[in-house]
Formats: structure tokens, C-alpha cells, sequence
């Protein structure tokens, strides 16, 4: 197929050679078509073989070159075309090898170069093609005479001034292949020519959108070209090209991007470009469609010392950027995602670099497009929660770090309301990581700024700026807790105590001073463990006392200020806690002061589970004490202890907990304070008006009388304690009667009388006394079955009054029966049931049973048991104590 092609062209070439020997213009037209048609389908390599170099580039030179510059246009444009095609046949860098090569130059710079300049003058519509052939066919012989690449630069730079906007585009056409040239030869990185090449680019003037297109493209080009040496050439050709796109920042001038939408999305996509390190599919996939140069892939034009010396101009152009994609009314899939990529990259060069005026600038331009769109400092906000901070120069200049903490905290605080809460917190805890400062031993100093910063708030900052350095604050306490801990920190607790001391107390005071602004507290569990740890770094420290001393104070504003008591009580329960280690003679002042806050909150409106709080940690402190009865703290003491009194025994906290208390500190001050201060104590709790009527009544069976004893092993008729005429009142009117009684001998066992009813409602699942079956074994047979047995031996007429008492005298007998066992001198042979270790046995009114009894007399227990069951139990309750 080659042969075919390379005789098809060397056919066309032999008729060509005819038709202007003849000088066959009407044949012209058809000749060069057919020439361009054969020069593009047939290889370079195949028409080698047939032609000599020598014989080719005489003719394309000799023969077909002059007839681009023809009278008739028709003609005129079959050559441009035609040699545009045949150039591609010629081996351009070995044409100065040629014999024939210097006789040609000379005709080209000498005669067609004079002819050239007369038809742009005339503005022929193929001069800068036409240029572009001359200046290919030289090619590296222009870089060698001043006088020959002057020549040609003439003629583009007249049309570079042409008011013809046409013109200025085909100037811009031709200086595309000057850079093509200066980049093959490697003369780009000569200033020289770098100087050169720029000179239109950033003088003319772009009044069209196809000029500006045109003007974008040949300086894309130029960038490309330069690739890794974009970084040296910065300030002359990349921050240019970001000004001409999307204007100045020192002037009110605008860029092409704003002024002319068809040239914006090149804009756009050539800026993401040079702010991204990486070349996505997507964006390759942008650079085809717009037929712009690929970057170099390892080539990143936005170096850490390009941003520290034009981070204004770079950020200026991104911003502006944004701006114009989310102003797009109807924003489409692909501005979409050039502005998350746009984002990204700007918050990434911006955390790389650490600068605080850059820091600064993009923060406060992503806060000014918020009332536009949310969707910028959304993106940038998650990338400082997942990438972090890169503190490389704050390491060693606090007035940065301090600063960067300040931007963020506002970008943060005005952005709230558009970013997710775990977003913020995440954000304050890359914020506040002090991992960079802990080679240097620096992570003091960084907290002591940090600090300073907390301190010194200005007066226009409100409490939602209070909220996102709280977090901040946290993040950083707990990383100096452990950092102290592990002697990691850089300087000791003795050496930090001061700072430590403003430190700890700053959420405090702060609060104080934002007091009503939110109806919730911000503080939670982990934070008062976390204060409490920062207490306990001054433990060892020559300050302590200062620093007990002024949480005291802290404390008493917090609770003068009406702040929540539940917070006051967390906070004065970890400051007691680091009172109880010291000695309460060397601190008595700090005691007192402690005595004191706790007399206030005892004054406030508190609840009961607030109360019970405050009682144990009350006594935690009393239980620390060792006191001489002479001590200072006596009196406040006593004072504490009678207010808490009067606030608690009167319903003020649950019985049985308030009993607790009260017996644990009678017996702390007896064991601790001494004699007399025991008995002050028992003067106080006589005005205790609890009356406790517990739930279970425990009794003791060995340690009741002989008269109570007789009392219950008595066999008079119990009186009916209602009778039917009652019953339309059970519903509105039900007797009080005890959950349990317990029947108890010393620590061994307990039997438990139980209401029924209360037991099936409660579900209980523990059976106590489980009613062995009679017919299994005699020996174990019920006690209700042989207590009534025995009692029909003794009284045949017993059951016929049954109606009336037998429910209540056989429980009787049985309890009777059961403490007769307890004090006998064998109680494991009570044939009940076994009583195992410190098993409890019950006996429910519902499980007795009455199997050897007659029919008839258990359908009358049953019955007689059901509506008695609650009044027997109290009545048995008040016959015992009797």
C-alpha cells in the first residue's frame, strides 16, 4: 500500500512540475488540492524514498511558495494550504543541512519577507499564515540573526497595533509558533526571550471575545512550555495570566473570565490547573474538550515560595473565581465540581504554606460569599477537619500561630450556622493540636499564647465565639494534661503554674460573663473530669494555695451570677475533691470559703437528687477532717451542717437517704471531731422531724417480751376489721398496710409475710418459702394443712366459726408456730422448709393452703383470705408491738 501511495504522489509531483512549466494557471487550483490531498495521506518516510531532500524543499520553496502570494485569492489560499501540508512531508531540523538551504534563506528573508509585509499592510486575509510557513521553514536560523528574527517580529508587532481586531488575533496566531520555536530550541528560559514573548501578551489590549480567546490560548501555551520553570518565571508570566483572566487586586480593572462568558469556563479550567497538584480525569477530560495543552503532570506551578511572595494575587484570582461559579444562576454538573477542586486546592495551599495574611485573606473572602452561597466554606471547613493544620512556620513565630487562631475561630463562628456540629469540633481539634510543637519542647509557649489570646477577648465577640473556643480550649487541656504527665510538654507544672492557673479557670469566668445567653449549659461530664485534671496538675506546685484561692473566688461569681446549680455542683465537687488531700489546719481558709459555698447553694432553690449531691460531698469533706476541738472551723461547720439540715430533713431529700446521712455523720463526728462536737452535732438532728415508716418491718422474734409473745400465741377472736356494708368503699378508701413483714433472727434467716397482691404486681420471682407438696412427703407437709389439723383435735366446733376468724387465727398460729421454731434450740429442724445460709423464706397468704382440711372449710379460707388478707397483716402489726 505504501508503494501505491508513493507513486500516487510522486505522479501528482511529476504533473505539478508540468502544469507550471507551462505556466497552466487555470490548472493551479486543482494542482495544489491535489497536492495537499496526496502531502496528508502519504507518509513522510514513503515520499523520502522517491524524492531527495534537496528535490522536495526546491519544491515547495521554488515552485509552489511564490504562488502564496498570487493575485487571486483562490489560488492564493490552495497554496497556503497546500504548503501547510507539504511542510509536514519536510524534515525541519535537518533542512540547514541541505545544499541547497542558503540560497533559499536568502530568498526568503530578502524577497518574500518584503512581500509578506506589504499584504498585511493590505490586510490579506493569509499573511499570518503565510508567516507562519516562512517562519517554519527557517526555524532555528531565526534565532541565530537578530537582524532576521527582527525582521519578522516587525510585522507581527504592527499587527499587534492594528485597530483591526481580526488582525490583533492573527498576530496572536503567529506568536504562537515564536514560542513553539524559542521552546524546541530551549530558549524560553533565556530571560531575554521570555521578555520578548511577553511583551504583546501583557500590552495588548483583548476589546473581543475572540481576541481574548485567542490572546488565552497562546499564553496557556506559553505556561505549558515553561512547565517546571513556571516557578522562576512566576512574576512575569503566571501571575500576569492570572490577572488578564480574572483582574487585579490593586486595581478596579476586571479579567476576561468577567467580562466575557464564552472565554470563562477556559478561564476557569486553565486556574484549577494551576492550583491543583494533581490532573483528575475530569480535568483532562476539560482540557480536551477546550483544546487546550496538557501541564506537565509532576509539574506544580504553586510552590511554597510562589505563595509567600504572590499568595495575594493567587488567592485574589481564586476568589474571584468562585465568585463567578457561584453566581451562575443555574450552576451545571461541571462548575459544580470545578468548585469543589477550586476549593479544596486554595484551602490546601493555604493550610501548606501557614501564613497567617493568606489565612486571613481567603477565610475572610469564603465569610463574604456566605450570604451568595454556603457551599465554599462548607468545603473548606471539611478539609481543615480531615487534613488538619500545617504549622511549619508558626512552630517558630507565635504572632502567626496566634493569628491563625484567630481567622479560624471567626471563619468557624460565622460559619456555624452552615456547618455541621461534629464538623466544628473536629475543625477545633485539628485547630488546637499541639503534635507539631513537641520536638521543639515549644507546646508551652503555644498554650501560654493561645491563653493570652482566651484571656484578652474583645468586647465585640458574643457567646457563639465562646462556644467554638471552648472547644479549642478542651483539645488543648487534654493534650497538656498528658503532655505534663509525660514530661513531654517542655516546661514543668511549677514552671507553667501561673499560666496553668488562668488557664483552668477561663471557661469559668467566662461563662460568668455570658450568663443567660443560652438555656443549656455547655458543660458535660467529660468536661468537669477534664477541670478536675487540670486541678490536680498544681497539686505539687508552690501555688496551690493561690490557686484553691481563686477557684473559691471563681466559684462564688458563678454562683452569685445565678448560673445552674447543677453545673455549680460538679464544678465545687472536683474542687472538693483537691481540698480533702490537704491538710484542713494549713487550708482552714480554704475550708472556710469551701463551708461558705456550700451554705449559699444549700440557700438556693435546689432539687432533691441536687441536694443528695451536695449532703455526700458535705460529708466527703467531714469524713477528710481530723480537727482539735478548738478549731476555727467548728463554727463552719456546725453553720453548714444546720442549714443542710433545715433544707434536707424536711421532705427536702428521699427518707431513707437522708437517714443514711444523718447516722454516717454522726458517726464521722464522733470517730473524727471529737466528744462535744458530737454532741452539738446530736443537738442539730433533734429537730429532725422525719418519722420513718419503712416499707418492711423487720422483726425480731428472740428479742420480744414475754407479753408480746403471749400476745401473739393468744387464741381470742380477732374482731371483723370491716364487714360487707364497707365493700361499695373499698375503691375510694384503701387501709395503709406495710409491702412486708420480715420475721427476723439475728444474721441467720428472715421469714417474710408479703401481701399478695403487692408481690404479683411487683413480679417478683424469688419464693422465699416454696410450700412443699403433701402428698410427696409427710414430713414436710403444709403448715397451714398441719396446723389446722392439730386444731381440730383440740376443738371440733373450731371450724363451724370459721366465717368469721379462721383465716386470721390459723395465720396467727402459724406465725406463733414459726418463732416457737426460731427460739427453739434446733431452728434447721423446722419443718417448713429448710432455711439455707442467708436464704430468705416467705410465706405468702396466697400459698396457704389447707389440704387435709374439709372441702367446705378451704372454699371459706380462700374466701375469707381475699378480703382480709391487707387488714390482718396491720392488725398483726399493732398486736405485736402491743
Amino acid at each position: 500500500m505504501d508503494s501505491n501511495l508513493g507513486r500516487g504522489f510522486y505522479e501528482v509531483y511529476n504533473s505539478s512540475k508540468e502544469i507550471l512549466k507551462n505556466n497552466q494557471t487555470h490548472l493551479y487550483c486543482n494542482m495544489l488540492d491535489l497536492l495537499a490531498n496526496t502531502s496528508k495521506s502519504t507518509p513522510p518516510s514513503v515520499i523520502g524514498k522517491i524524492l531527495s531532500g534537496d528535490e522536495l524543499l526546491r519544491f515547495w520553496v521554488e515552485d509552489i511558495l511564490p504562488l502564496t502570494f498570487d493575485d487571486d485569492s483562490v489560488v492564493q489560499g490552495s497554496a497556503v494550504s497546500a504548503l501547510e501540508q507539504g511542510l509536514l512531508t519536510l524534515d525541519i531540523g535537518n533542512i540547514p543541512n541541505h545544499s541547497c538551504w542558503n540560497n533559499l534563506k536568502n530568498v526568503i528573508v530578502k524577497e518574500f519577507a518584503s512581500r509578506l509585509h506589504q499584504l498585511r499592510e493590505d490586510r490579506n486575509q493569509y499573511w499570518h499564515r503565510i508567516w507562519c510557513i516562512l517562519v517554519r521553514l527557517l526555524d532555528r536560523e531565526i534565532l541565530k540573526s537578530a537582524s532576521t528574527i527582527n525582521l519578522f517580529l516587525s510585522i507581527v508587532e504592527l499587527g499587534f497595533r492594528s485597530p483591526d481586531n481580526s488582525v490583533r488575533a492573527e498576530s496572536f496566531t503567529c506568536w504562537h509558533l515564536l514560542i513553539q520555536i524559542f521552546a524546541n530550541h530551549n530558549q524560553l528560559s533565556s530571560p531575554k526571550r521570555l521578555k520578548l514573548v511577553c511583551i504583546p501578551l501583557k500590552s495588548s489590549q483583548s476589546k473581543t471575545p475572540y481576541v481574548a480567546a485567542v490572546k488565552l490560548r497562546i499564553w496557556w501555551y506559553l505556561i505549558t512550555c515553561l512547565g517546571a520553570q513556571s516557578e522562576d518565571n512566576y512574576e512575569n508570566v503566571v501571575e500576569p495570566f492570572l490577572i488578564f483572566c480574572f483582574g487585579s487586586h490593586s486595581k478596579s480593572t476586571l479579567g476576561i473570565a468577567q467580562q466575557y462568558i464564552s472565554v470563562r469556563d477556559f478561564a476557569l479550567t486553565c486556574l484549577v490547573v494551576i492550583v491543583s497538584k494533581q490532573q483528575d480525569e475530569f480535568i483532562q477530560r476539560l482540557l480536551r474538550e477546550y483544546e487546550l495543552e496538557f501541564m506537565c503532570q509532576d509539574t506544580t506551578l504553586i510552590t511554597s515560595g510562589i505563595v509567600e511572595k504572590h499568595w495575594k494575587s493567587i488567592f485574589y484570582a481564586i476568589l474571584e473565581a468562585s465568585n463567578l461559579l457561584i453566581e451562575s444562576e443555574k450552576r451545571s454538573d461541571i462548575e459544580q465540581r470545578l468548585l469543589i477542586i477550586l476549593t479544596k486546592s486554595a484551602t490546601r495551599i493555604m493550610i501548606n504554606n501557614d501564613m497567617s495574611v493568606s489565612y486571613e485573606y481567603y477565610c475572610l473572602g469564603l465569610i463574604q460569599m456566605i450570604a451568595k452561597s454556603s457551599r465554599p466554606i462548607t468545603i473548606a471547613a471539611n478539609v481543615i477537619a480531615s487534613e488538619g493544620l500545617r504549622l511549619s512556620r508558626s512552630i517558630l513565630d507565635c504572632e502567626n500561630y496566634i493569628k491563625i487562631i484567630q481567622v479560624l475561630v471567626k471563619f468557624l463562628t460565622t460559619g456555624r450556622d452552615y456547618l455541621l456540629p461534629n464538623v466544628i469540633q473536629q475543625c477545633a481539634a485539628k485547630i488546637s493540636n499541639l503534635e507539631a510543637f513537641i520536638p521543639k519542647q515549644l507546646c508551652w509557649r503555644a498554650v501560654e499564647i493561645v491563653a493570652e489570646y482566651f484571656t484578652n477577648t474583645p468586647n465585640d465577640e458574643g457567646f457563639e465565639y465562646f462556644e467554638v473556643k471552648f472547644f479549642i480550649w478542651r483539645n488543648i487541656s487534654s493534650e497538656m494534661v498528658n503532655l505534663l504527665r509525660s514530661n513531654s510538654f517542655g516546661r514543668t507544672a511549677q514552671e507553667f503554674v501561673h499560666s496553668l492557673m488562668s488557664w483552668s479557670l477561663w471557661p469559668l469566668r467566662m461563662v460568668i460573663e455570658f450568663t443567660g445567653h443560652r438555656n443549656n449549659s455547655i458543660f458535660d461530664e467529660k468536661f468537669y473530669m477534664l477541670w478536675h485534671d487540670l486541678l490536680q496538675l498544681s497539686e505539687n506546685t508552690t501555688a496551690r494555695s493561690q490557686h484553691l484561692n481563686e477557684i473559691a473566688k471563681v466559684l462564688n461569681s458563678i454562683l452569685d451570677s445565678g448560673y445552674e446549680c447543677e453545673v455549680f455542683i460538679n464544678l465545687i465537687n472536683a474542687y472538693a475533691d483537691e481540698m480533702i488531700k490537704h491538710d484542713c489546719n494549713n487550708y482552714s481558709i480554704h475550708f472556710e470559703q469551701l463551708f461558705a459555698l456550700l451554705q449559699k447553694l444549700f440557700k438556693k432553690q435546689v432539687t432533691k437528687r441536687e441536694k443528695e449531691k451536695l449532703l455526700k460531698i458535705f460529708r466527703c469533706v467531714l469524713h477528710s477532717f481530723k480537727l482539735p476541738e478548738n478549731s476555727s472551723l467548728i463554727e463552719s461547720i456546725k453553720c453548714t451542717l444546720k442549714e443542710a439540715i433545715n433544707k434536707s430533713s424536711k421532705d427536702g431529700v428521699d427518707s431513707k437517704f437522708y437517714e443514711e446521712w444523718k447516722h454516717s455523720v454522726i458517726n464521722i463526728t464522733r470517730a473524727c471531731l471529737g466528744k462535744n462536737f458530737a454532741t452539738q452535732v446530736l443537738e442539730l438532728f433533734k429537730d429532725d422531724v422525719y418519722v420513718i415508716i419503712p416499707s418492711v418491718w423487720s422483726l425480731k422474734p428472740e428479742k420480744l417480751t414475754d407479753r408480746q409473745k403471749e400476745r401473739i400465741t393468744e387464741k381470742t377472736n380477732i374482731p371483723a376489721l370491716y364487714n360487707d356494708m364497707s365493700q361499695s368503699q373499698d375503691s375510694l378508701i384503701k387501709p395503709w398496710t406495710p409491702k412486708k413483714i420480715v420475721i427476723a433472727k439475728e444474721d441467720q434467716n428472715e421469714i417474710v409475710i408479703e401481701d399478695p397482691y403487692i408481690r404479683q404486681k411487683q413480679s417478683t420471682e424469688n419464693n422465699f418459702l416454696r410450700v412443699p407438696n403433701s402428698n410427696s412427703d409427710p414430713k414436710h407437709q403444709n403448715i397451714d394443712s398441719v396446723f389446722l389439723a392439730e386444731s381440730s383435735n383440740k376443738n371440733t366446733d373450731f371450724f363451724e366459726n370459721l366465717v368469721n376468724s379462721t383465716t386470721d387465727k390459723s395465720i396467727d398460729r402459724n406465725i406463733a408456730k414459726v418463732i416457737e421454731k426460731v427460739n427453739s434450740s434446733a431452728p434447721q429442724q423446722i419443718e417448713v422448709n429448710e432455711l439455707n445460709k442467708k436464704h430468705v423464706t416467705e410465706v405468702g397468704v396466697e400459698v396457704l393452703t389447707t389440704t387435709n382440711a374439709n372441702p367446705k372449710v378451704t372454699n371459706i379460707i380462700n374466701h375469707e383470705s381475699s378480703k382480709c388478707k391487707a387488714n390482718y397483716i396491720k392488725f398483726f402489726y399493732t398486736k405485736l408491738i402491743n
